[in-house]
């Protein structure tokens, strides 16, 4: 099952070290993604460092591997510290790097660390992908930062960045965990002038805000919007 990946991963390596010496980077990359999987992060920082002594400097994909391992176990002092490793072994990280950070960020509820994150992306002249900023989106809303997210799009926005319904969304979340009933019903008329079709997530998010501040008749309004979008509630 799922539970044993990581141990049928590390079970593995030992194996050929038992047959063979020392397992390649392609077995130990192998042995990481499974602790990805299973979000064994501490296995994950042992296993990158018997890849240093077996094979030298670990490749990007090591590295990502490792760093996702930590952020899916939510730690993202660990991803960090991965990015870390990976230049003092002179490979620079790229933005699935950077993401793996972000996503660690997120689950730890860690805003500001994330956004931290993005300064240090753009320091380094690390080009954001399309999963960048939705993630970054996501952990402020879900530290209840419902303001820094929706700033956060209007910069991208108003940059011309991409800013895909994936980032709307989550800057919609935010408002409405909040209970930020104005705000997102702002962001789906904002959405409307932008061209951006709002989608289910959209809705909830703009209904749960309205739950929040008892506001039936906008509630009416809203699920109105989504049949005219042929969205089922």
């Amino acid at each position: 099952g799922g539970g044993r990946c990581w141990e049928l991963g590390a079970g593995l390596l030992a194996g050929v070290r038992r047959a063979s010496g020392e397992p390649d980077v392609i077995l130990h990359n192998a042995a990481l993604s499974a602790c990805s999987e299973c979000s064994r992060w501490e296995l994950s920082v042992e296993l990158l460092g018997g890849l240093r002594l077996a094979a030298g400097r670990p490749s990007a994909t090591s590295g990502n591997a490792a760093a996702q391992a930590c952020s899916a176990g939510g730690c993202w002092a660990g991803a960090a510290h991965m990015l870390g490793a990976l230049r003092r072994e002179g490979r620079e990280p790229d933005a699935v790097s950077h993401n793996t950070v972000l996503s660690a960020c997120e689950r730890s509820h860690r805003w500001e660390r994330a956004a931290a994150e993005l300064v240090e992306m753009r320091r380094r002249g690390v080009e954001p992908d399309g999963a960048t900023h939705p993630c970054l989106l996501s952990t402020l809303g879900r530290g209840w930062h419902w303001r820094g997210s929706l700033l956060l799009l209007a910069a991208l926005v108003r940059n011309g960045l991409a800013a895909g319904l994936g980032a709307w969304n989550a800057a919609a979340g935010a408002c409405g965990r909040a209970g930020q009933l104005e705000p997102a019903l702002e962001l789906l008329r904002a959405m409307e002038g932008c061209r951006v079709s709002p989608d289910l997530s959209t809705y909830n998010a703009a209904l749960g805000a309205a739950a929040e501040g008892q506001a039936w008749r906008v509630s009416l309004d809203l699920l109105g919007g989504l049949r005219r979008q042929s969205l089922e509630p």
